[in-house]
């Protein structure tokens, strides 16, 4: 069973390091990227996922000074991230959650499906994320 502080502790790492999204237009997904294998090996322990683990990157490596550090990745997409996404709401951060929020109705919106990405280009919607921003960024002046 999946306690409190493991939810909470899950939407630090995937606030900090991780990607909220879509995969083919329409199934959620959560990655988690890191150069930390003991870290990412949790996050893969509570996701249970079996098949996709830690694995490294491959071919990258991140160059910090004259060290390549390995970069270790686990995943969830489907049905399983948004039940994923659903449990983490509330503790993620207002950009991570406003994301959350955007990838779950597409996913509950049958309509909207593989056509996302032409939606997500056109002008209404860039439009409306604009108008988003702004009405953001005056809540924070004030």
């Amino acid at each position: 069973m999946i306690s409190l502080k493991d939810i909470y502790w899950l939407a630090g790492i995937v606030d900090g390091e991780g990607y909220i999204g879509l995969r083919k237009g329409k199934y959620p997904t959560i990655v988690v990227k890191m150069t930390d294998r003991d870290i990412v090996q949790r996050v893969s322990d509570l996701f249970h996922e079996t098949h996709h683990d830690v694995y490294i990157c491959n071919p990258r490596l991140t160059i910090l000074g004259n060290e390549a550090l390995r970069v270790y990745e686990t995943r969830i997409t489907g049905s399983r991230a948004a039940a994923w996404l659903m449990m983490l709401y509330i503790p993620l951060g207002v950009r991570r959650r406003s994301k959350a929020k955007e990838v779950l109705s597409i996913w509950r919106d049958p309509n909207i499906g593989v056509n996302y990405s032409r939606y997500y280009y056109s002008k209404a919607a860039k439009e409306s994320r604009q108008d988003y921003w702004r009405e953001y960024t005056k809540t924070l002046i004030r």
